[in-house]
């Protein structure tokens, strides 16, 4: 309650000075008590505190109307939640000013224009401000704030979305049959979607009677959670024996009463809430979920991970390490490796905080215990429960084992965009491997993958469009972390033998396909890193760095193309030590020396695979088998001739 009340608070933009001065001027010598700033504010006073008690103890918000004030965040704020507000037109046409000022939009039917006042205008204004006055003050007291935990006091950023958020409902369409003003918040588990939403009712609550919150994460209880609301608006004294009754009851009056502000924390899906959104009435409801596909009337944001600054902006104020320059680089280094993503940052503050470290010292820890450091749940400025890995697993356990197997193979992928033909081109490996899931063993067919693919974005494992689908740095280590070694060492098998059939071969002649080479190149690096990790010793093990190799080295970046090029060398290399007989193994080391331009390696390995593919040539010489093999025998031996009229013919153009 604020301990003084003025009749009329003045909003205007900056630029706007002497009109606001005029109007101030006129309404003290029509008897106003007014709260203007310039007459208010002093210097050393908390401005944006004393706007808001000014906002609040006022019965009347006047905004003075030009092109410029819906400029201003701060001019929308003290509009929003106004006892009564009467909109002020002094320059610009009125229908694009509350076009672009949604809060202005229900009190159209009152706004005066005063481009050309004259004094009938201005009484007018006064007699209109004057009847208002007049009739009872609302009694604010009674206001309910049901909320959970306290704001996050390390909230950084999010401004833009905060303010989507507001118009939005101030836009919620009213033509919606099944609920009233309702929009959802959507994104990735731990990206700070409650956070928002209990940030949105710091920041607006004048505009609400009353704030309420019920947590939807168990279906099953959000009948009880209802039943605790109608207890907390004073309909019931105490809970019935028919909880179901009592959450009716509550319903009933969120569809009836004043304009109040329901959050429904943490929903399932559409279906679980469905029948709990009021369907008329005042009450405006927001949403948070995972779950991406509702129906078209209910408006949705995105929330996505925090920006670079942002997310450094938080790692340093949960932290309470100094602001200087060691510790922002330290900082924007632990932020990239938590890919900005808040429920990670605030729990790695939050450590780093609790046990006296650097960030360098986290990141140290990270690398050697990501596993755990990620299952680890710390009380953040939310009291949020969950550890970034349960997070993710619990929803991870709904999928079905067409998506999960999507999942494990992008897990061993790079957290960039992976075009959406690398998996339709795949269809029968990744029935293979959603067997591997816990699926049937069958080829999945182009509807199933487009289901499985939604599936995925539907409950924002990844983030999708119409060409691509993208996964998170943390999801793919949470889901990593997940499986024991031999299971990573078969997922990284399964994802280097889809990106080993998609990778095109370099032509050097044709530039036209370097497209799918740029798409692909980061998941080809990533996946053969994974594999070197994992110690998998496999031909796609050895094929997918080489090939990677050949178009760095096609398009001149010999200092990156060294790298796969040479784990080509180094996989080939063992598995013809395992097998010294096989001479694809022999002629493949070679040409991966031949890659990287080892010429004298090149041949010592030409050697090698010349004196295999000469036993092998013995070998299928002397068992030729009469009968319908015999044609294909011949054939295997033209081939191998023709190898190693190859390598003899290499052998002669290496440098004497």
């Amino acid at each position: 309650m604020a301990a003084e009340c003025w009749d009329v608070f003045i909003s205007y933009k900056s630029e706007d000075l002497a009109i606001a001065e005029e109007l101030h001027k006129r309404l003290v010598g029509a008897g106003f008590r007014v709260w203007f700033d310039r007459a208010r504010l002093k210097p050393g006073y908390k401005w944006h505190e004393e706007i808001e008690v000014g906002c609040e103890g006022s019965r009347v918000i006047l905004p003075v109307l030009t092109p410029r004030w819906p400029q201003s965040e701060w001019c929308r704020y003290e509009t929003y939640g106004g006892e009564c507000v009467i909109p002020l037109l002094f320059e610009g046409d009125l229908s694009e000013l509350l076009g672009e000022v949604p809060p202005l939009a229900e009190w159209q039917g009152v706004t005066h224009d005063l481009r050309e006042a004259g004094e009938e205008d201005w009484e007018g204004l006064f007699n209109a401000i004057r009847q208002h006055l007049a009739a009872p003050a609302p009694d604010k007291a009674h206001r309910t704030a049901h909320l959970p935990f306290a704001a996050n006091q390390y909230f950084v950023g999010r401004g833009d979305e905060l303010i989507e958020m507001h118009e939005k409902l101030c836009r919620a369409p009213t033509v919606a049959l099944s609920h009233g003003p309702a929009f959802v918040l959507e994104g990735l588990g731990g990206v700070g979607k409650t956070t928002l939403a209990r940030q949105y009712a710091e920041k607006f609550w004048r505009l609400y009677r009353d704030i309420l919150w019920v947590s939807a994460a168990n279906t099953e209880l959000i009948p009880s959670e209802f039943a605790r609301v109608a207890l907390e608006l004073g309909l019931i004294e105490r809970p019935s024996d028919d909880p179901d009754s009592d959450a009716r009851l509550a319903l009933a009056e969120l569809e009836s009463g004043p304009r109040r502000l329901l959050i429904i924390d943490n929903a399932e899906d559409e279906e679980a809430v469905q029948d709990w959104l009021p369907r008329h009435g005042k009450c405006y409801t927001v949403i948070t979920s995972r779950f991406t596909t509702w129906s078209a009337e209910v408006q949705t944001v995105c929330i996505d991970v925090l920006e670079p600054d942002s997310a450094r902006e938080l790692l340093l104020r949960r932290s309470g390490l100094p602001d200087c320059p060691e510790t922002r680089d330290a900082a924007d280094r632990a932020a990239e490796d938590l890919q900005c993503l808040p429920l990670a940052l605030e729990q790695a503050a939050a450590y780093v905080h609790n046990n006296a470290i650097s960030f360098d010292q986290y990141l140290e820890l990270y690398d050697e215990a990501r596993s755990e450091l990620l299952a680890r749940g710390v009380l953040g400025g939310t009291r949020y429960p969950d550890s970034v890995a349960t997070t993710w697993l619990t929803a991870v356990g709904r999928l079905s084992p067409r998506a999960l197997a999507i999942l494990r193979l992008m897990s061993y992928m790079a957290p960039a965009p992976l075009p959406r033909w690398a998996l339709e081109d795949c269809l029968d490996l990744l029935g293979e491997a959603a067997s591997a899931a816990g699926g049937e063993r069958e080829e999945l067919s182009a509807l199933e993958l487009t289901d499985a693919v939604g599936e995925l974005g539907a409950y924002s494992m990844v983030r999708l469009d119409t060409e691509t689908l993208n996964v998170h740095r943390l999801v793919q280590a949470v889901q990593q972390d997940s499986l024991s070694p031999d299971e990573q060492r078969d997922w990284v098998e399964r994802a280097l033998v889809l990106l080993v059939r998609e990778f095109p071969k370099v032509d050097y002649s044709n530039w036209t396909n370097w497209t799918n080479f740029e798409a692909l190149l980061p998941h080809g690096l990533a996946c053969s890193e994974h594999a070197q990790a994992s110690g998998l010793i496999a031909r796609e093990a050895g094929l997918l760095p080489g090939l990677v190799g050949d178009f760095l080295s096609a398009r001149g970046q010999m200092s990156l193309a060294r790298t796969p090029l040479e784990q080509a060398a180094e996989t080939f290399e063992q598995l013809a030590t395992a097998d010294p007989a096989n001479a694809e193994w022999q002629r493949a080391l070679m040409a991966s020396h031949q890659r990287m331009g080892d010429l004298c390696a090149a041949e010592g390995n030409m050697t090698g695979a010349l004196a295999a593919f000469r036993e092998l040539m013995q070998i299928t010489e002397r068992h030729i088998p009469a009968g319908p093999r015999s044609a294909q025998c011949q054939w295997d031996l033209s081939v191998i001739h023709g190898r190693i009229g190859a390598i003899l013919q290499a052998q002669d153009d290496l440098p004497k």
